[in-house]
């Protein structure tokens, strides 16, 4: 309604100017009129109407509802955003920079409000981090959650302490002659690691005992003599045959063996040469009748013979514990047994009780207290404040605030707070050019005002000679040698050598070639040389290069934290490796104690942020109610924390 109004006002207004214009100049003026008809046209065309309207399409049909001006969007795509777990996306839509307008399509044809546009979060897409069974020696983990879409921590896992050994008993091996044993020892039945390593016993050895010789007869072959070990029966020594000698018949009494002896039967052999004609049958030693087993003060001894089979053990020592007194009680001291026979060897003696041991004096946080029993004996002082003075920062140190701390103790009662290092300020070191025999320096970096160097400089290595071509100084003769001359193109460096003599023509020779030897950083070189392949005369001397030297090269430090430990900056050498200043270990700063945990606070170390102190909470207490009277208000119950003050309800 109102769009047709204008419309009406328009037509209006034009046809007063036509009646105005036929008033003015006579109906039969009509080029007049239709020059300012069209002067009208052309002002209705270039907006002059319409340059100060604000424009309204509320029907959105492109034409503005105030002035009929035609509306042309000025679109302005916005992308498509995909939503994640925790923030919202977007569609594809466009906004008409004119209007401000929204759509779904460029050309303005689906109009949408902005929140059309919203595409809601997603949420997160829990996933369990699986629990971790603690070992013996390492600890596990509960079981936690994240999302497998943006993999933000939804519940942390928490580490669960290690279990310990379970400790298992093993048993130790008996030596013999020729086999080691092993000590008692211990270990973990779960996961069978050593706790107490077997030692190796040596093998006991043997015991020799002597195979006698067998003297040959006229008949039978002999025996060297041998020897065997009594407590094994391995052969040590072997018995050799011994050729038989001939004979002459003669009676062989028979011999009764014996425990160790072997006996005969009764033969006879010939009595010259010794030749058994009716051998003698050999009779088994008989062997020791063992008697009880060796103790610790007792051999055991054959009961037939009563040689000595094994000697006695000897008592096997076993530490009795000490008993330490405490404030009340005796103890003992330490003593000793056999761990064999239990015969006492060294007997315990009592220790009287000591009675209270004052510790150390109280102190502001602490009582003193018998360091045996623990029993107070003066209680704590509390603290006496004491301001810690500020640091002001450097170049690399970073400063403090003031604090305060107790005057007796030393406890921090208000944590210094860190402030920044100031940072270097550059300073350029100029470079030193090197020249024939001298290194030079690149360029480096400097602190103005600590010192401190920034850019180490590094060696430039001398640039060495630089010789031109040999110059006869003195011609040789036939009989005299000659010199010759060369001269540094760089400085008044030069080098003279011998010529040799025109005589030094002998048949089938040549020069050799003497290989230059490159200078290192620690050891000299040489120059090229020459000498005569028949005689081995020097024709061009060879010339010690100087060393090189180092060139240094920076290890930078590492900044100590305050669990882990740093490294002083050091220097080794670029071209060898060689460590020139080695770099040394930097203690751990330990941890700087902020304020004390509180109820809402927890204490944390000033510097990493560690949690040291977790914090309280709160300990309510009720404030009573106060009734109110004829003239005085009153007040309801609350709550506050009895610790802080703090008001809770």
């Amino acid at each position: 309604m109102r769009k047709a109004f204008r419309r009406l006002a328009v037509i209006l207004f034009t046809a007063c100017i036509i009646f105005a214009l036929s008033s003015c100049d006579g109906l039969g003026n009509l080029e007049n009129i239709k020059d300012k008809l069209e002067d009208f046209k052309d002002i209705i065309g270039n907006g002059s109407l319409t340059e100060n309207c604000e424009h309204v399409d509320d029907d959105d049909d492109g034409k503005c509802d105030k002035c009929l001006a035609v509306h042309t969007h000025v679109m302005v795509e916005t992308a498509e955003k995909a939503p994640t777990c925790e923030e919202a996306g977007n569609i594809k839509y466009f906004t008409c920079s004119e209007c401000n307008k929204v759509y779904l399509d460029s050309e303005g044809k689906s109009r949408i409000t902005p929140e059309d546009t919203v595409v809601a979060a997603l949420g997160h897409t829990e996933v369990i981090d699986a629990a971790v069974a603690p070992t013996c020696t390492a600890t596990g983990l509960t079981e936690g959650k994240h999302c497998s879409v943006c993999e933000k921590m939804l519940v942390a896992q928490t580490v669960v302490p290690a279990l310990g050994h379970t400790v298992v008993a093993d048993e130790a091996v008996a030596a013999t002659c020729t086999e080691t044993g092993l000590t008692a020892g211990e270990h973990c039945s779960v996961c069978n690691e050593t706790l107490v390593a077997q030692q190796t016993v040596p093998a006991l050895g043997h015991t020799e005992v002597i195979d006698d010789a067998v003297a040959p007869t006229c008949t039978a072959t002999g025996l060297t003599e041998g020897k065997h070990c009594s407590v094994c029966d391995e052969v040590l020594v072997a018995q050799t045959v011994v050729d038989a000698l001939g004979h002459t018949n003669e009676t062989i009494p028979a011999v009764d063996p014996t425990c160790t002896e072997t006996g005969l039967t009764a033969g006879t052999k010939c009595s010259v040469c010794g030749e058994i004609l009716v051998a003698q049958e050999i009779v088994p030693a008989l062997g020791h009748t063992e008697g009880a087993e060796a103790t610790c003060t007792e051999d055991q001894v054959c009961t037939v013979c009563g040689e000595v089979l094994v000697e006695k053990l000897g008592h096997t020592e076993e530490t009795i514990p000490a008993v330490d007194p405490d404030c009340t009680n005796t103890g003992l001291t330490a003593g000793t047994k056999c761990s064999v026979c239990g015969e006492i060897l060294v007997a315990q003696e009592i220790v009287p009780a000591l009675g209270h041991t004052e510790g150390a004096e109280a102190t502001c946080t602490e009582d003193q207290v018998c360091t045996v029993c623990g029993e107070v004996l003066v209680e704590k002082l509390g603290h006496t404040e004491e301001t810690i003075p500020a640091v002001d920062p450097t170049c690399t140190e970073t400063g403090l605030t003031a604090g305060t701390k107790c005057s007796v103790c030393g406890e921090i009662l208000v944590a210094q707070e860190i402030v920044d290092a100031l940072g270097h300020t550059e300073e350029i070191i100029p470079a030193v050019d090197p020249d024939c025999t001298n290194t030079g320096l690149t360029e480096g970096k400097k602190c103005s005002v600590c010192g401190e160097i920034l850019v180490a400089q590094q060696t430039v290595p001398a640039l060495g000679h630089s010789l031109g071509d040999w110059v006869i100084t003195l011609e040789p003769t036939e009989d005299t040698e000659g010199e010759k001359r060369r001269d540094c193109a760089n400085c008044d460096y030069f080098e003279t050598d011998i010529v040799a003599p025109l005589s030094h023509n002998h048949a089938d020779w040549e020069e050799i070639i003497l290989e230059a030897v490159a200078p290192t950083c620690t050891e000299t070189g040489l120059t090229e040389g020459k000498k005569c392949s028949k005689c081995g005369e020097i024709l061009v001397a060879q010339d010690v290069v100087p060393a090189l030297g180092h060139t240094n090269e920076t290890i930078p430090a590492v900044d100590p934290t305050c669990t882990e430990t740093g490294l002083t900056a050091g220097t080794k050498c670029s071209v060898c490796g060689e460590i020139l200043v080695a770099q040394e270990i930097v203690d751990a700063l330990g941890h700087t104690a902020g304020a004390e945990a509180t109820c809402t606070e927890d204490q944390v170390c000033t510097v990493c942020g560690e949690v040291l102190v977790e914090k309280f909470g709160h300990t309510e207490e009720t404030i009573p109610a106060v009734d109110p009277d004829c003239t005085n208000t009153g007040l309801t119950a609350g709550t506050k924390c009895s610790v802080c003050g703090e008001i809770l309800v």
